[in-house]
């Protein structure tokens, strides 16, 4: 890791960039031990007083996203024209790190932490390279698991065997948790269908429906029971004539045409019953209506 910057190199670097603008190759020969990629990295990071240097927002990652679908995550020294209070190099991570679709932001697997704990033993700290072998991490993301997390877990047995503890943050027992608790999935069916309706079938029109037994204790014993009884009261005509189904309205049975003349008018005490089984018929010429 090399060493911090300090206040004098801060102010060379200022006086160089305002007097050679960003010449990183040039201002390096004046600042002993730096290289022209950590002069403009310090500069576009921590010296600039244009550059923001606070958590991007909303606008600017939309900003950055809709350059990297025009572009392709590369000529990161054109967005600069797009956010110009934001470096090349910030953009640049903050898509590989944060808003590349292709990052796991998940928490860390156990198989992770032994891939990054093994690797480190073999090849060390080649964050790039263990990045490959670990799908949708960053490099950036497994050095910053490396230094917050595996290298703080790392024991030795009895025998100075070195191993890895698991780990017990809250985040990893949450996220277990969670993964075991789970519910199943929800399986979907289609409802049950309603039993089919029974529809009797169509009687003829001409077929005699069953009559209903009536109770005859109902039937007043005064007034004999005949097809035209009936509960409705009786009326009174307009010269106080009173009509009753034992008593036909004049004219009933005389009028031509009419019901009257299809039957014979019914007097009272009569025992007259209509057979259903006997058709009435009357002549009207040639034509009967009951054949």
């Amino acid at each position: 890791m090399g060493r911090n910057w300090n206040d004098q190199e801060d102010e060379t670097l200022r006086s160089m960039v305002a007097t050679h603008g960003k010449q990183w190759a040039l201002i390096a020969t004046f600042i002993p031990g730096r290289t022209a990629s950590q002069v403009a990295a310090r500069w576009e990071k921590c010296i600039d007083p244009n550059i923001t240097k606070g958590p991007f927002t909303p606008d600017e990652d939309a900003l950055i996203i809709e350059f990297v679908a025009k572009n392709g995550p590369r000529s990161w020294p054109r967005i600069t024209q797009l956010i110009p209070q934001r470096s090349s190099k910030q953009c640049r991570e903050r898509w590989f790190n944060h808003l590349d679709p292709n990052v796991v932001k998940q928490a860390w697997t156990p198989e992770e932490d032994n891939t990054i704990y093994t690797q480190h033993q073999s090849l060390g700290p080649k964050w790039s390279l263990i990045a490959k072998m670990i799908p949708g991490r960053t490099d950036n993301a497994v050095k910053n698991r490396w230094n917050s997390s595996i290298s703080k877990r790392i024991q030795k047995d009895a025998n100075g065997n070195e191993y890895l503890l698991p780990d017990s943050s809250k985040r990893a027992h949450k996220t277990s948790k969670s993964q075991k608790e789970r519910p199943p999935p929800i399986l979907t069916t289609a409802p049950p269908k309603p039993p089919a309706l029974e529809i009797p079938p169509p009687q003829p029109a001409n077929q005699l429906q069953p009559t209903p037994s009536l109770d005859t204790n109902l039937i007043s014993p005064s007034i004999p029971f005949t097809p035209f009884t009936s509960t409705t009261p009786s009326f009174t005509g307009g010269d106080g004539t009173i009509f009753s189904p034992t008593s036909p309205m004049p004219g009933f049975q005389t009028t031509p045409g009419a019901f009257g003349g299809l039957m014979s008018p019914i007097t009272p005490g009569s025992n007259f019953l209509l057979s259903p089984t006997t058709p009435m018929k009357q002549d009207f010429g040639e034509a009967n209506i009951f054949k």
